[in-house]
C-alpha cells in the first residue's frame, strides 16, 4: 500500500516540476555571441593603453579562474595573474595588441566559448618592438558586471624563420 502511494506522490511532484530552460534560439545566440564580441573588441585599446595590466578588467576574478601558457601554467588563479601584471613595468610606449580573428561558441545563457588569433608588438627591454602572434582561447562567462573570461589559454607562435 505504501508504495503505490509513493510512487503516485513522485509523479505529482514530477507533474509540478518546471520544465526545463528552452533551448536558446539562433537570434538569442547571435545577441550573446555579438555581446561577448563587443567585450572582446574593448581589450585592445585596454592593452594598448596599461600593457599587460589592461587585460586584468576583462578576466574573471572568481575561484578556478586560470589562465594557461604554452602549455604551462603560470596563473592558476587571478591573484597570481593580477601579482603578475603588478610587477611588470609599465610600458613606456604604447603596446599595439589586435585580435586577428574571434570565433564564439555559445555553449548556454551566460556561457560561451571564446577562441582568437592576435598579434602583439612591443618594445623589449633595448627598445626595439617585437612582434608575437599567437592564439587565445577562453571560457566566456556572464557575471553581473559583464562578460567576463576565464579558464584561458595562450600559445604563441614561433617567429618566421630568417629569409636566406
Amino acid at each position: 500500500m505504501m508504495r503505490p502511494r509513493l510512487l503516485f506522490a513522485l509523479a505529482s511532484l514530477a507533474a509540478c516540476a518546471p520544465a526545463g530552460a528552452p533551448p536558446l534560439t539562433d537570434a538569442h545566440r547571435a545577441a550573446i555571441a555579438d555581446s561577448v564580441r563587443l567585450v572582446a573588441e574593448g581589450m585592445p585599446a585596454q592593452v594598448g593603453e596599461h600593457g599587460y595590466r589592461g587585460f586584468v578588467p576583462f578576466m574573471d576574478s572568481v575561484p578556478g579562474y586560470l589562465w594557461a601558457y604554452n602549455g604551462m601554467l603560470p596563473f592558476a588563479s587571478f591573484d597570481s595573474m593580477t601579482a603578475w601584471t603588478r610587477s611588470e613595468p609599465e610600458a613606456a610606449t604604447r603596446e599595439v595588441f589586435t585580435w586577428d580573428t574571434m570565433r564564439i561558441q555559445v555553449i548556454a545563457p551566460g556561457v560561451a566559448g571564446f577562441a582568437a588569433g592576435y598579434s602583439e608588438t612591443r618594445p623589449d627591454s633595448t627598445g626595439v618592438s617585437k612582434t608575437e602572434r599567437g592564439f587565445f582561447t577562453a571560457v566566456a562567462v556572464h557575471r553581473p558586471s559583464g562578460w567576463k573570461f576565464t579558464t584561458a589559454h595562450t600559445s604563441t607562435l614561433p617567429p618566421p624563420q630568417p629569409r636566406r
